[in-house]
């Protein structure tokens, strides 16, 4: 009678409008490679597509106008920057009179941005090497994921919930400074077990403190 319901959401507030926030980007999927970019240069082996340099809005948006490989338009950028792209290369004029369009490298595009769907992260399935057994235990990378985008390097994550601390874990991967609270011992015992497992290195570098017992 219904759809199964197979997806949690993900609330997130910031304290002002100065917050972090960091897109991500995964890579094209093959069929998007294959339908854009299809166009191989001989001598270096690259990918790319041909984008358009015409100037939207034309005058009015003060796109300057002016002659490129006997096609006269508005353009998107100044003559002296066009003959730059002209002298790398990057400029390609499909047959005689077609309107000049400009290389777009595969490898040099960010890939595709993460939209509000998350369905690239792979649940924690009974059989991950990761899980530990927690009832609640999140994801690893879905934890990453959460720091990467509302963080940065240094920043301190808090977690005040943090159960078998993966986002503890997730924050010391990401070179993020951490706090990590839990009122029982069964988590705290996790947590320590978990980041000595993780990171050795870390043993005697980090305090406990108000350990419940």
């Amino acid at each position: 009678r219904f759809f199964d319901r197979n997806t949690d959401s993900i609330l997130f507030y910031s304290k002002g409008g100065k917050n972090t926030f960091s897109p991500i980007f995964n890579d094209y999927s093959p069929d998007y490679v294959e339908n854009f970019y299809r166009h191989t240069e001989p001598t270096t082996g690259r990918r790319y597509q041909l984008i358009s340099m015409t100037g939207p809005g034309g005058a009015s948006k003060g796109n300057p106008q002016y002659e490129v490989m006997g096609v006269t338009r508005y353009w998107r950028y100044s003559k002296e920057k066009m003959q730059e792209l002209i002298d790398a290369g990057l400029v390609v004029q499909t047959s005689p009179g077609a309107v000049p369009r400009r290389k777009q490298y595969l490898d040099e595009g960010k890939g595709v941005s993460v939209q509000s769907l998350w369905a690239d992260l792979p649940a924690l399935h009974s059989q991950a090497a990761e899980r530990s057994g927690y009832a609640t235990q999140k994801p690893l990378a879905l934890l990453e994921r959460i720091i990467q985008v509302s963080s940065n390097e240094g920043d301190v994550v808090l977690d005040p919930f943090c159960g078998c601390g993966t986002a503890v874990l997730a924050a010391h991967k990401l070179n993020r400074r951490w706090i990590g609270i839990d009122v029982t011992i069964l988590a705290v015992n996790e947590m320590k077990e978990r980041l000595q497992e993780a990171f050795p290195e870390l043993k005697g570098k980090y305090r406990v403190i108000g350990e419940p017992t």
